[in-house]
């Protein structure tokens, strides 16, 4: 290789023409940092680049100089935030599960141990309301994010055997997630919420019985394939189980798993319940009406929510074996509650609490477990949880969603089935509960003494119950209101094979040659 011949500042001869290399640090001087800079503004370093010196050093200083023309790019794509992945959103309801039969709620049986290990690791809501004790209604609720005046589903069925379907104006929230991009699939158990209830909107699988019902595992030998197949991408499922509804007929071991003892006395006896209940859905006895004993009932009940928990549990495992477990937002609820022989009636379509409070259990990847003390309705769940969860796609659901007055926030509005002049309307606060019944009078319960609705102190607290009865009047307008931007349900007579199945179910007697639905 020749050499130049230049010289170069690190080098030196020893009188034997040997040149001899220096470090660089001694070929170049130690300048302060801020000289340094002074030197390469001033062209000081370019000058010696141009006579050909320092051939190392220039190297070295161009790269430094490419280095720093480049630092901002390299600089921005790493500090720039990385865009989380879409999480998919499982939704469970357990149909007719009212909360104080769950081990996380405090009962004394063990009948969730699934649900209560997912409120170990979720967001416990102790105090989640239905606005409507009927399972289309309340199920129509938690899909639009609207009450029932608001979305017009305000029964199973009406007295003149109209099936009410949902109006193509009201968006649920399977249309939002599916024009994001997400997979949508729906499997559900029971008549009350078949595909002809336009419930089945946005759903790109809908999955339903044949008959009036089906127990949790055949739902679930629909669900589980499906689940396998969508894990790789984006999806948002819901999963109906209907199990704990009536007539109670939990498969063994479950139907022996429970029986009466001295625990469940105390627990009937604190709460007063009726022996045998003599009430169905409505104020006053019901002809014909079949002794209750129910004992018996909460022990079968009990079967029943044991069963379909075991169910869950095997959805649980399957996220897990499928690899989507941290990647999915689980919510278990419940639509409404049952009497079980509780002031007297057996089963739900009522406004006390035992009928009206449910369940509701929030796992989110990331977010810490905690318990919500504060009222919810179950209108507001899906809302509440785009709120919390920003990885799950909103649309226009958000925005359409019900709200409250300004003068009636922090309570929670509930009803009976239909909406005319003898519609019962409740009220709960964080401390109090309102029932106004036309005809009948007004209720006032002190939840915070009287948690089981045993004394009415309407009498007491004059002012509290005028409080409450201008904050109801004001949720009522502006829920008329609102409806007003959607076209009514439509009211379309009911096929046989529906009243049939409903009949099945227990939401229509028969009396005769004539059906009688229950109020």
């Amino acid at each position: 290789m020749i050499r130049s011949e230049r010289s170069h500042p690190a080098d030196r001869h020893d009188g034997t023409g040997v040149r001899l290399r220096l470090p660089i640090s001694e070929a170049w001087p130690r300048f302060p940092a801020g000289e340094v800079w002074h030197r390469f503004a001033t062209g000081e370093v370019w000058h010696r680049f141009a006579t050909g010196a320092f051939v190392t050093l220039r190297r070295r200083a161009f790269g430094l100089c490419m280095f720093l023309a480049l630092l901002p790019a390299v600089c921005t794509a790493q500090t720039a935030p990385t865009e989380k992945p879409p999480l998919n959103l499982l939704l469970v309801s357990i149909d007719t599960l009212r909360a104080d039969h769950v081990g996380a709620y405090g009962y004394f049986r063990a009948t969730t141990p699934a649900i209560d290990a997912l409120a170990k690791d979720g967001i416990l809501f102790e105090r989640c309301i239905s606005p409507l004790a009927r399972t289309t209604p309340s199920h129509a609720s938690l899909l639009t994010g609207l009450y029932p005046i608001e979305h017009g589903l305000i029964d199973n069925i009406t007295h003149e055997r109209n099936l009410l379907v949902l109006s193509d104006d009201v968006e649920t929230y399977a249309e939002a997630a599916r024009s994001a991009g997400y997979h949508t699939a729906a499997f559900v158990s029971a008549a009350p919420v078949k595909r002809e209830t336009g419930l089945s909107a946005g759903f790109e699988v809908w999955d339903e019985p044949d008959a009036s019902q089906r127990p949790a595992d055949e739902t679930n030998a629909s669900f589980l394939p499906w689940l396998a197949k969508a894990k790789d991408a984006p999806f948002f499922a819901w999963v109906h189980y209907f199990d704990p509804h009536t007539p109670y007929r939990p498969p063994a071991p479950f139907d022996g798993m429970f029986k009466s003892d001295d625990a469940l006395r105390a627990y009937m006896k604190e709460r007063k319940f009726a022996d045998k209940a003599e009430k169905q859905h409505a104020e006053g006895d019901v002809k014909g009406a079949k002794a209750w004993n129910s004992e018996e009932a909460i022990n079968r009940y009990d079967g029943e929510v044991r069963y379909v928990d075991e169910q869950f549990a095997r959805v649980v495992a399957a996220l897990k074996e499928t690899g989507v477990w941290d990647r999915t937002v689980v919510v278990v609820m419940s639509d409404h509650g049952e009497g079980l022989g509780q002031h007297d009636w057996p089963n739900h379509g009522g406004y006390w609490r035992e009928q009206l409070h449910v369940p509701l259990v929030m796992r989110i990847p990331g977010v810490s477990a905690r318990r919500e003390p504060a009222p919810i309705s179950t209108v507001d769940i899906l809302p509440k949880l785009l709120a919390t969860c920003d990885r799950l796609p909103k649309a226009k659901f958000s925005a359409q969603a019900s709200s409250l007055p300004p003068d009636a926030a922090g309570v929670i509005y509930s009803q009976t089935p239909g909406n005319s002049g003898s519609t019962i309307r409740t009220l709960t606060s964080e401390r109090w509960r309102l029932v106004r019944r036309p005809g009948k009078g007004e209720l006032l319960f002190d939840l915070a003494a009287d948690p089981f609705e045993l004394t009415d102190v309407a009498s007491l607290h004059k002012e509290e119950a005028e409080r409450m009865r201008k904050q109801l009047d004001a949720i009522v307008a502006a829920q008329s209101e609102n409806a007003r931007r959607f076209k009514p349900a439509r009211a379309e007579p009911a096929r046989r094979q529906r009243v049939d199945q409903l009949k099945e179910l227990g939401y229509i007697e028969t009396e005769g040659e004539e059906d009688e639905e229950k109020p």
